[in-house]
């Protein structure tokens, strides 16, 4: 028997976890040239977490927030006409009902309390019993935020103002010489106001103000004009919409309307899409229906994640890694918008007419299957000039459930792989006689599509004979 030589061995390192690379072909990958459903971490990567379903949503949720109160934690939502408001014990539970469907809800938790905004109708207040219109000076709103003891407005009516509520009185909005109501014009901005965040969290300094085309610091220094509106500090890192903005510490990431993933910490920013990530995106992405657009912090995975839209109503999702390496994966999950893990210990989720929780122990999607697969680029193994037969795969894999390994041959970097039989993974595996095909080029592909299927791989390599040089 011909002893079998190692012609390829990528192991756990920064290599292996390097990200997909959606929008290039042939050798442009590092090494994954794409996939659906991975987590890289710590040298190695994985299928990602499966979800819970926790209730049913009348309509698509197009809004998440979530507070401490002085005896349990609540997750608000707002759906379509309604807002509903979520704890263990209770449930899921209509807060205010009958309300116009269409916009984009926020949210602002105030103690025991909430005011919630969906563009569309004014302000909305939950005392805890009963849900009732706030009289505001403005008719309607783009979004509202919390800072410090005050809830702020911004937009809508009024595209370049932030009004503001008195100090601990979120009903009360109309400003009177007794009160520290009021209002703030950003007459030098360059366009409406379309998101807002606080950096830190609510009790940070400074309240990132963005247009489509630059970002904004909005703070309080007290004195007869309460607050400040520096305009125009960093042009060039606008927002799409109120979600398209992810505070993550002290520091924001975000997607402009231009079609750029962006990051900042209020001083100096950065892009941080690569050449593949914005060809895969302005490929697919609906120009027209960018206010849909949503972003939330997964902290569980190190990773701030976009839902984008696409055609006249599908969407598509990706998510990058702000750990080291830094790297971006695709999502198929159906998930629609996320709400950061700060008051829970897990993320609050929503696809259509479901809210779900993230959870590190789940292999499934709301008790669906959860498919996964990873793929590499073309490989040359060496010398891309001589054929490969590939005769044994090893793999450093951690599985359970179905979930399979397949090589692909192809004779030129950008041609399709032809693909072998799907083998079950294990650490060693012998390919079929009919499977040891030869090629210069080779691809591995590893996938799950079964319930109850994880998997994390952390090193792989491949055995076989290196033949005569390719014919040109």
């Amino acid at each position: 028997m011909t002893e079998l030589s190692k012609l390829l061995e990528v192991e756990t390192g920064e290599l292996m976890a390097s990200g997909l690379h959606p929008g290039l072909s042939g050798l442009g990958p590092l090494l994954w040239a794409d996939g659906e459903n991975v987590i890289f971490s710590n040298g190695r990567v994985r299928k990602t977490q499966g979800y819970v379903g926790l209730a049913n949503l009348a309509a698509r949720p197009t809004g998440l927030a979530s507070a401490r109160k002085a005896t349990e934690r609540t997750t608000y939502v707002g759906a379509g006409g309604a807002y509903y408001g979520y704890t263990t014990g209770a449930g899921l539970t209509a807060l205010g009902s009958g309300l116009t469907a269409g916009g984009i809800w926020t949210f602002a938790p105030y103690g025991e309390h909430l005011v919630a905004c969906n563009q569309l109708d004014g302000l909305r207040y939950w005392n805890g019993t009963i849900d009732a219109a706030i009289t505001t000076p403005f008719a309607d709103a783009q979004g509202i935020f919390k800072y410090r003891r005050q809830v702020f407005a911004y937009g809508g009516t009024n595209p370049q103002t932030i009004e503001r509520c008195d100090v601990d009185a979120p009903t009360d909005w109309t400003p009177t010489l007794l009160n520290d109501a009021g209002i703030t014009y950003g007459r030098s901005l360059d366009g409406a106001i379309t998101s807002a965040w606080v950096f830190g969290g609510g009790g940070g300094q400074y309240v990132g103000i963005y247009t489509t085309g630059s970002l904004s610091l909005y703070s309080y220094v007290a004195g007869t004009d309460i607050y400040s509106l520096r305009e125009v500090v960093i042009p060039g890192i606008g927002a799409a919409s109120h979600y398209s903005v992810v505070s993550v510490g002290n520091k924001q990431f975000g997607f402009s309307p231009q079609a750029r993933f962006w990051m900042t910490d209020g001083v100096g920013s950065q892009y941080i899409d690569e050449p593949s990530v914005r060809k895969y995106v302005e490929g697919l992405l609906s120009l027209d229906r960018l206010s849909e657009i949503t972003g939330w912090h997964d902290a569980q995975n190190s990773m701030v994640r976009w839902v984008l839209p696409t055609g006249v109503s599908s969407f598509f999702s990706l998510g990058f890694r702000y750990d080291s390496p830094i790297g971006w994966t695709r999502f198929s999950d159906s998930v629609l918008i996320g709400e950061s893990a700060t008051v829970w210990p897990y993320t609050f989720l929503g696809k259509s007419g479901r809210l779900l929780r993230g959870d590190m122990t789940e292999d499934d999607n709301d008790s669906s299957a959860m498919s996964a697969w990873i793929q590499t680029k073309p490989i040359e193994c060496q010398n891309k000039r001589k054929w490969k037969e590939i005769e044994k795969i090893e793999l450093d894999i951690v599985s359970t459930g179905t979930v399979t390994v397949q090589l692909g041959y192809s004779d030129h970097p950008l041609e399709t792989p032809d693909w072998t039989t799907a083998y079950p993974v294990d650490n060693a595996i012998y390919l079929n006689r009919e499977d040891q095909r030869e090629g210069p080029y080779v691809s591995l592909k590893i996938s799950s599509s079964g319930t109850n299927s994880n998997w994390e791989l952390g090193r792989f390599a491949l055995y076989g004979q290196m033949g005569a040089l390719v014919e040109t």
